[in-house]
């Protein structure tokens, strides 16, 4: 129990505290007393839900070994305001577009070509 919970502490220092809308993981094995543990956390999807932007994220938590000990998925509006926040103060222009496949360059030149 306490690895879950330190991996939602993960989540709350990098979203703030109360800004999940879902947090659910498993454990997938056991962990022993003294064990190291990494958590990860990667955004998945971007979608609309009720007006806002949400940004689902996939945890994993692994031991020394690499073992996965805690996997599952949580959601937030605040993590993709943080993600776009992050790519402005890295110099880089973040685009709000809907997701297809192919590079946005193209979406902007194709119709130029005919």
């Amino acid at each position: 129990m306490l690895s879950m919970g330190m991996t939602g502490r993960m989540l709350t220092n990098y979203v703030g505290d109360g800004q999940l809308t879902y947090y659910g993981v498993r454990f997938t094995s056991q962990v022993f007393p003294g064990a190291t543990l990494t958590a990860k956390a990667t955004v998945t999807e971007i979608r609309e839900e009720n007006g806002d932007t949400v940004a689902d994220i996939e945890v994993s938590t692994t031991d020394a070994e690499g073992v996965e000990v805690i996997k599952g998925k949580a959601s937030s509006q605040a993590a993709f305001d943080k993600a776009w926040a992050i790519q402005e103060l890295s110099g880089k222009t973040p685009v709000d577009s809907l997701d297809r496949p192919g590079f946005i360059v193209n979406r902007f030149f194709v119709p130029w070509l005919n």
